[in-house]
């Protein structure tokens, strides 16, 4: 038994007095052939200094120039610099103590003109950024980066920042990663302005699917931003951006929610809610995109056509688009709901061929429904303009939330549940695609047109009997004063003296 752990321990002693020589052969390697792939992919250039390997570590050094602007010979010089210890036991590394290997790389920077050094002397940083790389004994690569509290004015403009921080970690293939970015307090300042941003953490879990980084999840935090110049003031308070994507029987979901809480801008929204759900997406659809993507065409009408193509690819009798919008600002909600779905008769979607808009139209069943709360239409000024609408039933009231609900159903437009008229039919065809309904509008559009100015100039008449002289105020700030009554009655007067 003695004898067995003395080879043991043995066989261990020389694993961990040789791996750490055979992994400092992989990294020289492996380093090598990323600075090599990046010059080829990026066209930059790329130098090589020094890669000195010992047996429990390495370090080596890189120079790439980067090119400011084509046209002119400006450019900047970053310097690499990257000290790697040798696995498997990681001594004296800030990270875990058992891996593959640990690094950390740090960098330089030089301007090829005296006006860019200037620019980047006046960037003042605590510390000097640091990435800090670990390769753990599976392959995993976890990657960590950092900026601490930096500086930077010239010409009248001051921008200080808190710094940044930024962990990620990959499998080996890369196909799924994790992390967390975040940035810190950072403010601008000068000619005319002041910008604040607060803290934002960005925390994800990704995973590819058929190519693309479509599932997992995602949340985005931002605690405050504050803008103020000499005309306006503007902030938004408690933002959240919330995405995630899963995958069962071949099928994707997406679904994306943002929040404002608390909004101040020059317009009567104190807040704002949205979210979106793709549901049901057969995955050939992201292979497609995945190969779009890849492509390099710049021609129009190819281009066109890849995107009718792909869009074929949604045409699933489950695949769904939903999405909900809801905005709060003078004492009220206004609420939109739309969602888009394919609608089948049976036919192979294989076989459809989409060449514009209208096509695509006609294949899908699509909903859109508005609702929004009295007391914000009484405000705008437009309630004597809803009185025609709503007795044509195009707008309905209940609950004191004024609503409307729009159906286009493969080309028909339905307005609560009912066919609509001509004139609005023909034109939402023409925005949607160009081509106006050619049908017989001439009553369509003309008798409406008059009844609906004789409902307002009677909702009109009637506040002007109930209040006398009345002055009402319409969305664009402009008085407008009604006095007719007030003659009439004068009149009526010196009629019967």
């Amino acid at each position: 038994m003695k004898k067995i752990l003395l080879i043991l321990s043995i066989t261990v002693i020389v694993l961990l007095m040789v791996f750490p020589k055979i992994i400092g052969m992989q990294v020289e390697t492996h380093y090598l052939k990323v600075w090599q792939q990046l010059a080829n992919e990026s066209g930059y250039e790329v130098d090589h200094g020094e890669f000195n390997s010992s047996w429990f570590s390495s370090t080596g050094t890189s120079m790439i120039t980067i090119p400011l602007d084509p046209s002119m010979p400006d450019s900047v010089t970053i310097g690499i610099t990257m000290r790697v210890a040798h696995g498997p036991l990681l001594i004296g590394s800030q990270h875990p103590i058992f891996g593959l290997a640990a690094g950390e790389l740090s960098f330089s920077i030089e301007p090829s003109s005296e006006e860019l050094k200037n620019i980047i002397d006046q960037v003042s940083l605590t510390a000097s950024s640091l990435v800090t790389v670990h390769f753990g004994l599976t392959g995993a690569i976890e990657v960590g980066f950092s900026i601490d509290k930096f500086s930077y004015a010239a010409q009248g403009v001051q921008i200080q920042s808190d710094g940044i921080s930024a962990q990620w970690r990959a499998s080996r293939d890369f196909k799924t990663s994790s992390g967390a970015i975040t940035s810190y307090p950072i403010s601008l300042s000068g000619l005319g302005i002041n910008l604040e941003i607060d803290t934002m953490l960005n925390e994800f879990e990704t995973g590819q699917y058929n190519g693309l980084n479509v599932l997992g999840s995602q949340s985005v935090e931002l605690k405050q931003i504050d803008f103020r110049s000499a005309s306006t003031i503007a902030s938004m308070s408690n933002i959240k951006l919330n995405y995630s994507g899963t995958e069962q029987s071949n099928k994707v979901n997406n679904s994306i929610d943002l929040s404002i809480e608390k909004l101040l801008v020059p317009a009567p929204i104190n807040s704002v809610a949205y979210s979106a759900q793709l549901l049901q997406v057969d995955s050939e659809f992201y292979a497609q995109w995945a190969n779009l993507s890849k492509q390099q065409s710049q021609d129009p009408v190819l281009l066109k056509q890849q995107a009718m193509d792909l869009a074929t690819q949604l045409l699933k009798p489950d695949t769904k688009l939903h999405q909900t919008l809801r905005l709060h600002g003078m004492g009220g909600y206004l609420d939109l709901a739309a969602s888009v779905q394919y609608q089948s008769n049976g036919e192979n979607t294989s076989t459809i061929t989409i060449d514009n808009v209208a096509d695509l139209l006609a294949l899908l069943h699509i909903t859109v429904s508005v609702a929004v709360d009295k007391v914000v239409i009484d405000q705008t000024g437009m309630t004597p303009m809803l009185g025609y609408y709503l007795e044509q039933d195009l707008v309905g009231l209940e609950n004191d939330r004024y609503q409307m609900e729009l159906a286009l159903d493969k080309g028909a437009l339905n307005i609560n549940q009912k066919p609509a008229p001509e004139d609005i039919a023909s034109t939402l065809n023409l925005m949607l695609t160009g081509n106006p309904q050619q049908r017989n509008t001439a009553k369509s559009v003309t008798e409406p047109a008059q009844r609906k100015a004789e409902i307002i100039e009677s909702s009109s008449s009637k506040q002007s009997n109930n209040e006398g002289d009345s002055t009402t105020e319409y969305a664009n700030g402009e008085n407008i004063t009604d006095t007719s009554l007030g003659n009439q009655n004068e009149n009526e007067k010196g009629g019967e003296q």
